[in-house]
C-alpha cells in the first residue's frame, strides 16, 4: 500500500514537472518576457537540399532534408516555409511539413506530422500523431502546444483518441549502491 502510494505521488510530480518545466521544479526564476524578447530576435539557420524565394509574398521554401536551428531549438522537416514580416528583417512564421520532428536542447523532443513556429509568441503547434518525449516518458495526443519561453507544454486528444502517458517513474528513484535500498521504498535496489 505505502509503496502504491509512493507512485502515485512520484507520478504526479512527473506530469506536473514535465508540463510546468525544469526552472519550475527547481524554484528558478527567469524574466519570461525578457526571455522571449532575447530568442525572438535571435537568428534562425535554416539549411535544405533546394530554397525557393518568393519576395512577394514574403516567404522562402526550403524543401528536402531541412534543419532550421535557433539557439537550442532544432526543427528537422522534409518541407519547410518561412514567413517573414512585411520589412523581411525577422521570420514571423516557420511551418514544417512531412517527418517533423523538434529538439529543444537536450530537455524534450517532439514529433508531428505538421508543426507551425511562431517566432514572436515562441511558439511550436505540432499536429497530427503529436508525440513528446521527455527523458524516459513520453506523451501521445492530436495536437501538442510548446510554450518555449515559459519551458511547457499542452497536449490535446482529438478524434483519434485520448492524451496518453507513459511515465517511468523509477527513473524518480535514486538506488544506493548495490544492495542498498531504493530510496523512500523501503525495498533493496534491482
Amino acid at each position: 500500500m505505502k509503496r502504491k502510494i509512493l507512485w502515485k505521488g512520484l507520478s504526479i510530480i512527473f506530469v506536473t514537472a514535465l508540463f510546468l518545466g525544469p526552472g519550475a521544479v527547481r524554484g528558478e526564476k527567469q524574466s519570461r518576457e525578457n526571455l522571449k524578447e532575447r530568442v525572438m530576435t535571435r537568428p534562425i539557420e535554416i539549411t535544405a537540399e533546394e530554397l525557393v524565394a518568393d519576395r512577394e509574398k514574403d516567404r522562402v521554401i526550403f524543401k528536402g532534408s531541412v534543419v532550421a536551428r535557433q539557439e537550442d531549438l532544432v526543427i528537422y522537416a522534409d518541407e519547410l516555409v518561412a514567413q517573414y514580416t512585411k520589412d523581411g528583417k525577422e521570420v514571423d512564421r516557420i511551418e514544417a511539413r512531412g517527418n517533423v520532428k523538434v529538439v529543444q536542447g537536450n530537455l524534450r523532443e517532439a514529433t508531428g506530422d505538421r508543426a507551425v513556429f511562431l517566432n514572436r509568441e515562441q511558439k511550436i503547434e505540432l499536429t497530427g500523431n503529436a508525440r513528446v518525449r521527455e527523458g524516459e516518458s513520453t506523451l501521445f495526443g492530436e495536437k501538442l502546444t510548446i510554450f518555449l519561453a515559459e519551458n511547457r507544454s499542452v497536449i490535446e486528444g482529438g478524434e483519434k483518441g485520448r492524451v496518453r502517458a507513459i511515465i517511468n517513474p523509477e527513473k524518480f528513484l535514486e538506488k544506493k549502491k548495490e544492495g542498498g535500498e531504493a530510496e523512500g521504498t523501503g525495498e533493496k535496489g534491482r
